[in-house]
């Protein structure tokens, strides 16, 4: 899960202090070692992704009654960047009317962006493809809360706005890029829709890439959502493969990453 710059600053840390990525070298397995504050992707016991089972403590699988989902419809001017790590889609300037409310807390939508294949299992099972959702409260000290869905390639019916979204995935530009590409208007809809009518797995971990931090709250679809093979392909080429392993269960040591940090 990657954030906009301002999650980065309200957090007292950036990505771009230290290069990382998801080669031998700069990979998961040694992103606590690129950088002394990235010390939590190695000791964090509620890190992210997990293989997402309800039957594992700290792992609730429920409807999504108590969660209020609410975009803007449509959103506006959306700045679609690739980042090196992942194509995003910047949509703070749609924020004060796409809103997450649950647990007496109102999220503001700051960013949406892809991982291939997906990150998360759902009890076993991987997908082609996986969308973060990132929210921030609107809290004196900020936190985190991410939807998450994965997505499967579908030789039938598929999700309109993300093949419109994915599709364009080769004329996302570096941020702050002259031949920036944005999206006049842009429909989240059906992606609404489809969090609502399903069960949803809910739990504490972090952020997925560097700095790791925890204490972001997961709400991750148990149903994926599904693409077209074409826009699958784009979004590959485009993305490479840009996933963090599989973490421990919640409250778990990470016994792999100790090891591989061990000199």
């Amino acid at each position: 899960m990657h954030l906009s710059q301002s999650v980065l600053t309200v957090l007292g840390t950036a990505t771009q202090v230290s290069e990382w990525g998801y080669n031998a070298h700069d990979g998961p397995l040694l992103w606590s070692s690129l950088n002394t504050i990235w010390g939590t992707c190695r000791t964090g016991r509620h890190q992210s992704p997990i293989n997402l089972d309800n039957r594992v403590d700290g792992v609730v699988l429920g409807d999504t009654n108590e969660y209020h989902l609410q975009y803007a419809s449509p959103l506006v001017d959306v700045p679609f960047y690739n980042t090196h790590h992942t194509v995003k889609l910047d949509v703070e300037t749609n924020s004060k009317d796409s809103t997450l409310t649950f647990g007496g807390a109102i999220y503001t939508l700051e960013s949406i962006h892809f991982h291939v294949p997906s990150e998360h299992q759902i009890r076993g099972e991987s997908s082609s493809m996986e969308v973060h959702l990132v929210h921030k409260s609107r809290t004196p000290t900020p936190t985190l809360a991410v939807i998450g869905f994965a997505i499967e390639v579908s030789a039938g019916t598929s999700n309109a706005q993300l093949n419109t979204i994915l599709s364009r995935a080769r004329d996302a530009q570096p941020p702050g890029s002259n031949a920036g590409f944005s999206f006049p208007i842009l429909y989240l809809d059906t992606i609404v829709q489809h969090f609502k009518r399903n069960l949803v797995y809910r739990y504490s971990g972090s952020l997925t890439t560097p700095p790791c931090e925890e204490n972001v709250e997961w709400l991750f679809s148990a149903e994926p959502l599904a693409i077209d093979i074409g826009a699958f392909k784009i979004a590959k080429n485009v993305s490479g493969s840009n996933l963090r392993y599989i973490q421990s269960n919640p409250g778990v040591k990470n016994v792999l990453q100790e090891a591989c940090s061990r000199k």
